[in-house]
């Protein structure tokens, strides 16, 4: 049993309150659940190599920031995640000389893996968004805000 938090971690029950009233209010339909999102938690914690980036929206409609820190950043309670996108492109950089080598793209070993489980998902140019619900929602889908993403990697 892992003592990190897993999908139906809540700091407080409001938040699923807040969108257990959302998602009915707005007559979402379940894509996933507590057990698929935690398959994909903990598989995704035990990689040591890489680890994606991923941002996600909230049923409310909020939409985070890119992190990829994957024990306690995560959108929890997972009951309210609409979508969770996965940037599958890692850029490999050599750190003595600070300067981009190649880049390295993961959606097979992803998509291997979110088949297994079992997720809902759909493929762009460089994300994959899973479905928390439906209807699809594509806002913002694979525009990987390039910008702000190019930002976050360089702080960590």
């Amino acid at each position: 049993m892992s003592l990190l938090p897993m999908a139906d971690a809540s700091a407080s029950e409001k938040d699923k309150i807040d969108a257990l009233r959302c998602i009915k209010m707005r007559n979402l339909v379940g894509a996933a659940n507590n057990t698929k999102w935690n398959e994909l938690i903990c598989e995704v914690r035990e990689w040591k190599n890489w680890q994606p980036p991923f941002r996600s929206k909230w049923v409310t409609g909020h939409i985070s920031e890119w992190d990829c820190e994957w024990c306690y950043h995560l959108p929890f309670p997972f009951i309210g995640v609409q979508w969770l996108d996965l940037y599958f492109i890692e850029e490999i950089v050599d750190v003595r000389r600070h300067h981009f080598i190649k880049e390295h793209d993961h959606s097979e070993s992803l998509i291997e893996l979110l088949d297994k489980i079992g997720l809902s998902y759909e493929k762009g140019k460089t994300t994959l968004r899973i479905w928390g619900y439906l209807p699809k929602c594509h806002e913002l889908f694979d525009e990987t805000n390039n910008y702000m993403l190019n930002v976050f990697k360089q702080s960590h």
